[in-house]
């Protein structure tokens, strides 16, 4: 009964990989990877990032897929979208070609393992190192694709990942593990035994580009209990950067991890998820440690901070899931906000941030009237966020914008225009007749 299932095993693993390779060979055939890049920045980089390693939606690179990975799970997902996370369904919006081109083009883009299998390996004892397929006592498909090191519950294992496995295409990489001197491990690469760099507690194992097979055997003869979860990267060639997880214990260092971003001497902007800050907030930082966030959505800037500017390093694992930290006191964060209304309503339709000499430019309309948002905060305790009407098709004239609720700024305009007018938290412009206006935010710092 025992070699019955492991042979149906074999079987059922056989036929998965063969269809997951038929599928993905014909939309890579199909749809035009060019294509596919082209849609996939003009539509999907806003929440998955350019390079795919996920902001406000989900790392679509590596192997870890909420809502399936295969080339038919994806398509239903661009297709249906996710409307209570913030993602249309693009099945109305795109033509069929296109959606599959974005298909083809993520694809493409893979890092990690894909379809990864374990077996684990029963030994006597600490010096036993023979793996043999009558002491397999468990084996299975490796939940997201990441390496498990916590897998076994016996003393004594010999422990087996397989998979497809994607590197970059164009640079040298390396399978690179920490604190590992002394253990037994071996490395296959399209079935041949790749010989590993020792040095200090690392051992590393240089990588072919693209797709290819790996197995990694780990025997625990040798290695101490306490340290048996392997942290496992894919670094670049001389192993200074860490590219990406690879095991399950170097993801949670990945998002754990603290990553400071900080302007010293021009702006940044950034596309990530911030804790306190609803989603399509983007982070702009300006070198006098006054930084904001503008939101896609609203048009409105929902988020103002004084100091540094974010510890991103709860993103970096790219699953979209954790805030980054603003690394400063707020001064005011959603629901207090500088957002637009014409009558009585807000249609915000984002078009672009543009970098310049100075600080960034938005670009958005409100009801089809185009502005223009840009900020000056070179004056001690004040920011000045800086309107301009560009396009006015309607000759609307009555534009209002709710000004933040709170006791720790005081919120004032530049022009002294009788078109222009603050009561109860709301400023009123006749844009008609006033094209540039100015709103300027003072407060009083603390020490």
């Amino acid at each position: 009964m025992q070699a019955f299932f492991r042979f149906l095993l074999v079987i059922t693993q056989l036929m998965m990989l063969v269809s997951v390779a038929f599928v993905t060979k014909t939309y890579a055939g199909d749809a035009k990877i060019n294509n596919g890049e082209a849609q996939y920045l003009l539509h999907c980089a806003g929440c998955h990032r350019k390079d795919l390693k996920g902001s406000i939606g989900f790392n679509l690179k590596d192997g870890e897929w909420i809502h399936g990975g295969s080339p038919a799970q994806i398509l239903h997902s661009i297709n249906k979208g996710f409307s209570k996370a913030g993602m249309p369904g693009f099945e109305a919006i795109l033509d069929e070609q296109d959606r599959q081109a974005i298909v083809s083009y993520i694809l493409s883009k893979r890092e990690g393992f894909e379809n990864l299998q374990y077996l684990l390996y029963q030994l006597d004892d600490e010096n036993d190192t023979t793996l043999l397929t009558e002491n397999i006592v468990k084996s299975g498909r490796v939940k997201n694709n990441f390496m498990d090191f916590d897998l076994p519950e016996i003393p004594n294992y010999g422990l087996v990942f397989e998979g497809d496995f994607y590197a970059p295409k164009e640079d040298t990489t390396f399978l690179y593990a920490e604190g590992i001197k002394n253990f037994k491990i071996d490395v296959l690469l399209d079935g041949k035994l790749v010989t590993p760099h020792r040095y200090g507690g690392v051992q590393r194992w240089k990588l072919k580009q693209g797709k290819q097979h790996v197995k990694f055997t780990f025997v625990s003869a040798g290695s101490g209990e306490w340290n048996r979860n392997i942290n496992l990267y894919v670094t670049n060639a001389d192993s200074t950067i860490k590219l990406f997880p690879v095991s399950t214990r170097a993801l949670a260092n990945s998002k754990r991890s603290q990553f400071d971003i900080k302007s010293t001497d021009s702006y940044i902007v950034q596309q990530k998820k911030i804790i306190k800050l609803p989603a399509y907030s983007v982070a702009v930082g300006a070198p006098s440690k006054v930084n904001y966030a503008f939101n896609t959505k609203s048009c409105a800037v929902n988020g103002m901070w004084e100091g540094d500017m974010l510890d991103i390093g709860p993103n970096i694992g790219g699953r979209g899931k954790d805030g980054s930290i603003p690394l400063g006191d707020w001064l005011f964060h959603y629901p207090a906000q500088i957002v637009p209304v014409i009558n009585n309503g807000t249609t915000c339709n984002f078009i672009k941030y543009r970098k310049t000499s100075t600080a960034p430019m938005f670009f958005f309309s409100v009801n089809d009237v185009k502005l223009s948002l840009t900020t000056d905060f070179t004056a001690p305790n004040k920011a000045t966020f800086i309107y301009r009407v560009i396009e006015n098709p309607a000759s609307v004239d009555a534009m209002t914008f709710l000004l933040p609720d709170t006791d720790a700024i005081n919120a004032s305009v530049e022009q002294s225009k009788s078109t222009i007018l603050i009561t109860n938290n709301t400023l009123s412009v006749d844009i008609s007749q006033q094209d540039s206006f100015s709103i300027q935010l003072n407060w009083t710092s603390e020490g």
